[in-house]
């Protein structure tokens, strides 16, 4: 028969001890970061029209674009893209100096996340480059007659 100061410590140590083995074997972990199949083709966000360029998660998909005057240009943000930061300028320097859509004009440029899109208008005949504050090779023309 055990002595009662065993049987003491034993009970006493018992529900701490089951409490931690439960935890260790109930912890969270981070799952990994599910790798897309090969065929796997990205869709972009809906919402985009005939004016419209899908923003993938490092470029634009289209580098070249001609509207007419007055037309809106939608910029897609694709799902699985992350943020951009977009603006009138040159691999990646914001140059709000340029003339064109007053929300490409702020001082940073305007933010837009996946799954978002920007819709703006383009009013008068120019030449509009485009750049990402964040992925310096991001760059297109938009071109209105």
């Amino acid at each position: 028969m055990k002595t009662p100061r065993a049987l003491a410590v034993l009970l006493f140590l018992a529900p701490p001890l089951l409490l931690v083995m439960s935890l260790t074997a109930c912890s969270i972990t981070r799952a990994s970061t599910p790798t897309p199949p090969a065929d796997y083709t990205a869709r972009p966000t809906p919402g985009g029209g005939a004016n419209s360029v899908d923003v993938t998660a490092m470029d634009f998909a289209e580098h070249r674009l001609t509207v007419k005057r007055g037309a809106e240009v939608t910029f897609v943000v694709r799902l699985d893209s992350g943020p951009h930061i977009l603006c009138l300028g040159k691999d990646g320097h914001c140059d709000p100096s340029l003339p064109g859509p007053q929300e490409l004009r702020q001082d940073g440029g305007f933010s837009v996340d996946a799954g978002q899109s920007l819709t703006l208008d383009f009013v008068s005949p120019g030449v509009y480059p485009i750049t990402c504050a964040i992925y310096p090779s991001m760059n297109m023309v938009i071109t209105v007659t």
